[in-house]
């Protein structure tokens, strides 16, 4: 049996020659024949083409001219980034979608590398939740709190649960408000949102164009780091330089550690005080994230605003068959005036300028990814829990999309409860956010 966890081992055993592609992705195969939920993970599977992928890779691992260090890795991309040929379902399963025309940007980016597309994932319907529910396809179930049927954290909640299941090591989403970090807490996954256009998101089905970023998940930041800088065109080798100097970090008081669970907490601040052993770590109230909460209080929730008008046909066509909880996400968007939105995302745009300030002196916030743990299925059947569980699913999260803060979640060592750490560093500052993201994955671990 192949270990599919750890992307950078199987690309070692690849270049060695100790494994193929082909032999990895067989594997692949195996996996999802044998896993009771891969119809719930999966909405299109693509085991024809990553069959032919892996041969050429095969072939290129035979020549010494893989493509990437990631050349012959399995890899699957949510279900709302266009393939030509397939249809993107956006979580919809009956929709009226035409095949895509083209591919999308990240989709050509991956095959560029050499990765292997194995399928496209389960998610949110048009991803608009954090819970990971999907009528529509069927609801994968959380993984780390197996004691009753729970939610599985969205809207990537298929390729979130791919990569914990040990199907890939690797899955691609989108995240808009906390859709990759959020089913990667949950399933004590890393998952990192990139900056706001770092990467083109052309082909990816937009749900809010001022906030839609890309998203990486896997089991280890070292792996998501390697794609991160891949996708960037940058040298993995710059994530294991040293810092000229011990990093400085800030604790967040405020906001985020409001509704919190309290075994969240107790984890959160174990795993405070045991990297302020090794890191200078001060702790302040941020006055700018009480001020974005204060400005879509009062003008309306920018992406609101913009998911109603880019599927605002959908929506308004009632033989579409869409939750009444997500629909009812979509309408509130409806009662947003356009005047009140441009005022709300001017405002946005000022104070992302106001807390670049804080990174003069520090090199990540910190902050707890998600207040609260996943609620059961059978809970937010009811449409008012359902509510209360999504705002706190996305609570925390939606703060890094705002102001637009590339954000990485490492979860803390706890099979029971799961629970994460999220650093925020300056937009587009991967790469040291990255750097420092393996150091805290490793202070976290000892």
């Amino acid at each position: 049996m192949i270990d599919l966890t750890n992307a950078i081992e199987l690309s070692r055993l690849i270049e060695s020659g100790d494994i193929t592609p082909i032999k990895i992705i067989n594997e692949v195969w195996k996996k999802i024949e044998n896993e009771n939920e891969s119809d719930l993970i999966f909405t299109q599977y693509l085991k024809k083409l990553s069959l032919s992928h892996a041969k050429k890779s095969t072939e290129r691992a035979e020549n010494n001219s893989r493509k990437s260090m990631f050349d012959g890795i399995p890899i699957a991309l949510k279900d709302n980034f266009d393939i030509k040929d397939y249809v993107s379902s956006c979580g919809l399963k009956n929709s009226s979608f035409a095949k895509a025309k083209t591919n999308s940007f990240i989709y050509n980016k991956i095959i560029a590398a050499g990765l292997i597309p194995i399928g496209k994932t389960n998610m949110t319907e048009l991803a608009f939740s954090g819970l990971g529910v999907n009528p529509q396809f069927g609801t994968p179930k959380n993984t780390v709190m197996a004691d009753i049927d729970r939610a599985p954290g969205g809207s990537s909640s298929g390729s979130a649960i791919a990569v914990a299941k040990a199907i890939i090591p690797l899955g691609i989403g989108s995240d808009t408000g906390g859709s990759i970090r959020t089913p990667a807490c949950w399933n004590n996954l890393v998952g990192i949102k990139l900056t706001h256009n770092s990467i083109d998101t052309t082909g990816l089905h937009p749900l809010s164009q001022f906030l839609d970023s890309i998203g990486i998940i896997g089991n280890n930041v070292a792996d998501v780091s390697a794609l991160t800088n891949i996708l960037n065109n940058n040298s993995t080798s710059s994530l294991y330089a040293k810092f000229t100097s011990s990093p400085k970090l800030l604790v967040a008081t405020n906001y985020f550690w409001e509704d919190i669970n309290s075994d969240v907490k107790t984890s959160l601040n174990n795993c405070i005080n045991t990297l302020n052993k090794k890191y200078q770590i001060d702790h302040k109230h941020i006055k700018e994230i009480d001020e974005i909460t204060k400005i879509l209080d009062k003008y309306g929730n920018i992406i609101y605003y913009e998911a109603y008008h880019n599927w605002k046909n959908i929506i308004e066509n009632k033989s579409i068959n869409i939750s009444k909880e997500v629909r009812q996400r979509f309408e509130q968007g409806k009662k947003i005036s356009a005047t009140d939105y441009k005022i709300a995302k001017n405002k946005v745009l000022k104070l992302r300028q106001k807390i670049s300030r804080y990174y003069d002196d520090y090199l990540a916030i910190l902050t707890p990814t998600v207040v609260s743990t996943p609620p059961s299925l059978k809970e937010i059947t009811d449409m008012k829990n359902y509510n209360k569980a999504n705002l706190l699913s996305l609570k925390n999260t939606r703060i890094a999309n705002l102001l637009n803060l590339p954000t990485i979640t490492i979860p803390i060592n706890n099979d029971k409860i799961p629970a994460g750490i999220s650093l925020s560093a300056e937009p587009f500052s991967e790469i040291s956010l990255c750097k420092l993201a393996i150091n805290i994955e490793k202070a976290i671990n000892e």
